[in-house]
């Protein structure tokens, strides 16, 4: 337990300025597992054929016809930006530490995003292509490591660093309610259900609070610690309609929906006791400086179809896909939701008497805006001025393709390549005060390219 006597009024302010290193969990940062399905703009919900269903919609695992294992490698987005205006997001201006200093504050500069993050996905399946599936799964979305910087006026200020490594090992399964091959509507239902163990580690994280408060210094707090909590998800995959497999133009016709589970801590993070101005005691968790795994759905519609064979060149398929979904942070530092919708299409070509057994190209694109509003980064008041109650949670606009070659003998190699948008957004709840907030900023953003690749071997 940490503990200091000293009194604060902005404390946090200072935490606040962690949230642009956790919310890396959070859409603008988030990698989510599965090549396909990141080529396609993340619209799988619907399809969830291939090992990643564990995470996208556990239903679909009896979609894996006999064995396989995958190891999969992406590029998780990584941020390198100077502490210059120009690189800012949003910029807060007139913010007065104390009363009448009139500080500036840059976003960028606050959170410098320096990491080489790679994200893992390893599984191993089985399903038997009618009924039932099964999945074990690893699953690490990023590692970060990044200074806490405030920039005031021209001189940057570092006020500690965070570390988060964040490991997810979960097991899914599903199995049929009905399936009906004979009749066209409605002729199949199948649910999934996940559990996972959610690893949380901080690494060497720490906060320095000196300087961000109007009564004096504040030691700095040590915030390394670990957790582990629990998770899972549930998930429902309908065929609504299905066609003609071996006629042209004759669709079939997906529903898919999931509902995936906040971590629920196993065990208590470290406190942090100090006072409020008002000599009120404040205790802080170190869990609550991170977000984990947070609450999120999805929901979405499918449909594939034959478009042509020929015995000279084989078959010739299509995949569209469309859903909807939100991601859903609760902590004391971040509150807030992201609401999302994606498309994305495939085309295969399944060639006849080849070594190659199918080609698959992929593409998608996803919009992605946040109601930061919600955001509790900064809530506290600094002696008679009220600190804007906003941050920068970026909205996205992202673009994506990718392939697969599949080989006679089950191998299959897989590649994606993600385009991404992130287009500041700045609230302050305060209407009567929204002078605090630039507005000339809100046309600012950062591109960020980053790729996948999977390998997968069936039996």
């Amino acid at each position: 337990m940490f503990k200091t006597n000293k009194i604060i009024s902005s404390i946090l302010i200072s935490v606040g300025l962690a949230t642009v290193a956790t919310s890396v969990s959070a859409d603008p940062w988030a990698v989510s597992p599965g090549t396909k399905a990141r080529a396609m703009g993340n619209a799988f919900v619907a399809i969830a054929n291939d090992p990643s269903a564990a995470w996208h919609n556990p239903a679909g695992l009896y979609q894996m016809n006999g064995s396989n294992v995958t190891i999969e490698v992406s590029g998780a987005p990584s941020f390198d930006h100077p502490s210059d205006p120009a690189e800012s997001l949003v910029t807060f201006n007139n913010i007065d530490m104390p009363d009448g200093t009139t500080e500036t504050f840059y976003a960028t500069s606050w959170g410098e995003m320096a990491a080489d993050n790679q994200s893992i996905f390893a599984s191993y399946n089985e399903g038997d292509g009618q009924n039932s599936g099964f999945s074990v799964y690893y699953y690490s979305p990023y590692f970060i490591s990044m200074p806490v910087v405030a920039k005031i006026n021209d001189a940057s200020e570092v006020l500690g660093k965070i570390e988060e490594e964040v490991s997810i090992l979960g097991a899914g399964w599903s199995s049929v309610v009905w399936n009906t091959p004979e009749q066209a509507w409605f002729s199949s239902l199948h649910y999934g259900l996940t559990l996972e163990i959610v690893m949380t580690d901080y690494g060497s994280s720490e906060i320095d609070f000196y300087g961000m408060s109007t009564n004096g210094g504040i030691d700095r707090v040590d915030l390394d610690d670990s957790n582990e909590a629990l998770s899972g998800s549930v998930g429902v995959l309908s065929t609504i309609y299905k066609g003609d497999s071996r006629q042209v133009f004759s669709p079939t016709v997906k529903f898919g929906a999931v509902y995936r589970l906040k971590a629920i801590s196993l065990d208590s993070g470290s406190d942090i006791e100090m006072m409020d101005r008002n000599r009120d005691d404040v205790t802080l968790n170190s869990d609550d400086f991170f977000n984990k795994k947070p609450t999120s759905w999805d929901m979405g519609l499918s449909a594939s179809t034959l478009l042509g064979q020929s015995v000279h060149y084989g078959l010739f398929s299509a995949e569209l896909s469309f859903q909807v979904g939100e991601t859903q942070f609760d902590s004391v530092v971040t509150n807030m939701n992201y609401e999302r919708s994606s498309i994305g299409a495939s085309i295969r070509w399944a060639p006849i008497d080849s070594l190659v057994k199918q080609v698959e190209l992929r593409v998608g694109s996803y919009s992605s805006e946040s109601d930061s509003i919600y955001n509790a980064a900064i809530i506290e008041r600094n002696q008679g001025r009220e600190l804007p109650t906003g941050l920068i949670y970026p909205n996205v606009n992202a673009t994506s393709w990718g392939m697969q070659v599949a080989f006679d003998g089950g191998i299959a190699l897989e590649f994606a390549q993600e385009m991404r948008t992130l287009k500041n957004t700045m609230v302050c709840i305060d209407s009567d005060n929204d002078s605090w907030c630039d507005k000339e900023s809100d046309n600012q953003s950062l591109d960020e390219t980053f790729t996948s690749f999977a390998f997968r071997y069936n039996w």
